[in-house]
C-alpha cells in the first residue's frame, strides 16, 4: 500500500442530515508534488472506496468513517460518498470536514495499490506516469502532495496532528524516494528528533530510523540512520509461572535499556539531556523494581501450625479401662 497525499481540496456538503459529501481528491494529467502524473482512465470510474478517518487511519486498523464512489469528471477525480452518522467515528469526522470546508480549508488524499507506472512525458511535462492503480480508500488530510484537491461537500474531520509529519515526509521522499520507490512516515518523536520511514518498492521493504533537525524553514535529515524492525510485545497469559513472567519482563527491560542508551547518545550529541517526562517515567520504573525486589527477597513466613488437641492422661486411662472391661462409651 502506498498513500498519496494530495493538495488543497474542494469539499461540498450535499446533505448534512445524511452525511453526504463530495470531494475532489486528485487532478488528472498534472504533475503532483510526488512527481507523479495520474493519466485519465488510470482509476476505475464508479469504483467503491472507503472514506478513511483523518490521516488514512484505516491503514492503522481503525474503522472507516464512511463509503463512497469514484467519478472522473473532466480532469478531476471526485469522491461522492456518505459518512456513517450512526457511529461516533463517522459523526465526528463529518462535522470536522464540514467545519473545515466552511472555512475554505481541507485537503484530500488516497491510498494506492497495484500501481502500474512508467517514466515518460504527458502534455510536455515529464514525470512518473501512473497508467493504472487501485484506490481502496480516500481520506481528509491536513496538507497533501496533490494538485488542487479540495472538499466539495463535507461533514467533518479531525485535523491532522502536525505540519511536522508532512515536512518529514517531504525530506524522506527526497532522500529515499524514486519513480518506483515510495516513502512515508511511520512514526516520529519530536522530543528526541528521530523519525522512522517505511521505504517500499522494487521488491524492497524496510524501516529506517533517522535523526532530524526541524526549523521554521523545514526539516533536515541527519546522517545517523539505521534499519529497524517492528516488534510486538506479548503479555504472559494467566496461569504461567512467576519465573516465566519475570523472564518476559526482563527481556522488555533489556530492550528499554538499549533504547535508553540510543536516546541518551543522540541527545548528548545535540547538547541535550533526557527529557523531564522520561526521567519521571524512569524514576517510576525504578521504584516499582525496588518494590518487586523487596517482595522477592523478604524472608519466607513460618507456616501456620494446626491446633493440636490437649490430651488429658486421666481421661485417656479411664477410656482404656472402659474399653478393656467391655463398657460402652
Amino acid at each position: 500500500m502506498h498513500v498519496k497525499q494530495l493538495a488543497p481540496s474542494r469539499v461540498t456538503v450535499k446533505d448534512a442530515t445524511t452525511g453526504e459529501v463530495e470531494a475532489v481528491f486528485a487532478t488528472l494529467g498534472v504533475k503532483d508534488h510526488d512527481g507523479d502524473i495520474i493519466l485519465p482512465g488510470a482509476i476505475k470510474d464508479g469504483a467503491t472506496v472507503a472514506i478513511s478517518a483523518y490521516g488514512h487511519s484505516v491503514w492503522k486498523g481503525n474503522a472507516p468513517a464512511g463509503v463512497g464512489t469514484i467519478h472522473e469528471e473532466g480532469d478531476e477525480l471526485v469522491m461522492k460518498g456518505r459518512y456513517f452518522l450512526d457511529t461516533d467515528q463517522g459523526r465526528n469526522d463529518f462535522h470536522t470536514v464540514k467545519g473545515l470546508a466552511e472555512a475554505g480549508k481541507g485537503e484530500w488524499s488516497f491510498g494506492l495499490l497495484n500501481i502500474e507506472s512508467t517514466k515518460g512525458t504527458h502534455n510536455g511535462v515529464s514525470g512518473n506516469l501512473i497508467k493504472s492503480v487501485d484506490v481502496p480508500e480516500v481520506s481528509p488530510v491536513f496538507i497533501g502532495a496533490g494538485i488542487n484537491t479540495r472538499t466539495l461537500v463535507a461533514k467533518g474531520r479531525k485535523e491532522w496532528d502536525s505540519v511536522l509529519r508532512d515536512r518529514l515526509r517531504e525530506a524522506g521522499v527526497e532522500r529515499y524516494g524514486s519513480d518506483r520507490i515510495h516513502v512515508w512516515v511511520v512514526d516520529y518523536d519530536p522530543d528526541d528528533e528521530t523519525a522512522i520511514f517505511e521505504v517500499y518498492g522494487n521488491g524492497d521493504e524496510r524501516l529506517v530510523q533517522v535523526d532530524y533537525t526541524a526549523s521554521d524553514d523545514g526539516v533536515t535529515l541527519g546522517s545517523d540512520e539505521q534499519e529497524v524492525e517492528r516488534r510486538t510485545t506479548y503479555a504472559p497469559k494467566s496461569g504461567v509461572k512467576f519465573s516465566e513472567h519475570l523472564s518476559s519482563v526482563v527481556a522488555d527491560v533489556k530492550a528499554l535499556a538499549t533504547r535508553a542508551e540510543e536516546v541518551v547518545a543522540l541527545r548528548a550529541a545535540k547538547g541535550k539531556t533526557i527529557s523531564d517526562e522520561a526521567q519521571t517515567a524512569l524514576a517510576d520504573i525504578s521504584a516499582e523494581l525496588q518494590r518487586i525486589k523487596a517482595l522477592i527477597e523478604q524472608p519466607a513466613p513460618t507456616p501456620p501450625v494446626d491446633d493440636i488437641p490437649t490430651i488429658d492422661p486421666e481421661v485417656e486411662f479411664a477410656r482404656f479401662v472402659a474399653i478393656t472391661q467391655g463398657v460402652p462409651l
